[in-house]
């Protein structure tokens, strides 16, 4: 495999994490529900969703994610050239 061929799939991952995290921050039950281990549930539970800056916190952590993928994939695109 070649380093352009690595960093498209490199950037594929990236964006599929970005996505997921974008997915997540609109909906924070299950964000809960499919990461918080079922000991801490009810505490994390509640500092999850009580709080708004989740959402903000998430989107920008998503936005970032997708940034950097985006740098990759251009990285990759200049290699294939």
């Amino acid at each position: 495999m070649k380093a352009a061929e690595a960093l498209l799939l490199v950037f594929v991952g990236f964006t599929t994490v970005a996505g997921l995290t974008w997915f997540f921050s609109s909906r924070p039950r299950l964000f809960v529900r499919v990461f918080v281990p079922r000991e801490e549930l009810f505490r994390a539970g509640r500092r999850i969703l009580r709080r708004t800056e989740f959402r903000r916190g998430m989107l920008l952590m998503a936005e970032l994610q997708f940034g950097v993928a985006c740098v990759i994939g251009l990285v990759a695109l200049w290699l294939r050239i």
